[in-house]
Order: C-alpha cells, then structure tokens, then sequence
C-alpha cells in the first residue's frame, strides 16, 4: 500500500510538467507581418532568457518597447505573460504550429517567424528596423 501511495503521489509530482519546455537561447525575429510599412506597422522579436523569462521587443507607432516576460509552454502554444506593473495580467499566445501571435493565438500570422542565431543581438537588429521604419516614414513625408 506504501509502494502504491509513493507511485501515485509522483506520478502526480511530475505530471505537472508534461509540457514544460525549456526554450532557452531560442531567438526569433519577424519583421514581415502583413501590412509591413503599412499604416500599423508592428515588428516582434522574442529572445527566451531562460526556462521561464522572454524578452519582447516590439516596434510599435515608431518607438521601440522592450518588455521583459514570463513563459509558459503548452502542447499548441506558448503563452507569453506580460509582468509589467502598469499592465495587469495580459498575455499573447504564439500559436506553435501557425506562428500567429496574439491575444487569442488568432493574432496576424507572421509570414516569416525565423530563428536567429544565439549570438545575435536582437537589440541591435530591431534598432536597426526602427531606423529602417523611420527613413521610410520621413521618405513619405511631404513637408
């Protein structure tokens, strides 16, 4: 009866992670969302620290936000939480198998989600976006 108590009692100890994936180093970039250069223009890339910590770099209205987040990896997404203070228990899912991300998982699908090499700093390429994005606005500009 002890074996059977001690069997049952792991058993449910590690069920908990039946999922969990570590996805540190992971570096992916997308700067080709649907309406690049549009009026809307919203770049992502997602660098995973370690087993529960993401870096969120968005380009968002000409500025470049930094967040720092927590994950959670499940069976069809990865569930990117937002620990902000100012912003109170919001997430995007990045749906695993579409490469959509959003609140729902049914965000824009990016057209090319790529993996970047773990030596690149996506600091540097997404400052280097941002001043692409901004010498196309000032090119459009008329005065």
């Amino acid at each position: 009866m002890k074996k059977l108590l001690g069997i049952v009692v792991l058993s449910l100890l590690l069920s908990g992670n039946t999922y969990a994936k570590d996805l540190s180093g992971l570096k992916l970039y997308c700067e080709e969302w649907p309406g690049f250069f549009s009026k809307y223009e919203n770049f992502i890339a997602l660098d995973f620290i370690d087993e529960t910590n993401v870096v969120e770099y968005e380009i968002e209205d000409g500025k470049l936000i930094t967040r720092n987040n927590e994950y959670e990896v499940n069976i069809d997404d990865i569930k990117i939480i937002t620990t902000d203070a100012l912003v109170f228990n919001t997430y995007q899912l990045l749906n695993r198998k579409k490469l959509s991300y959003g609140p729902s998982g049914e965000g824009q699908t990016c057209k090319k989600f790529k993996k970047v090499d773990k030596g690149t700093d996506l600091l540097i390429k997404m400052e280097d976006l941002l001043e692409r994005v901004r010498e196309k606005k000032n090119k459009d500009n008329k005065i």
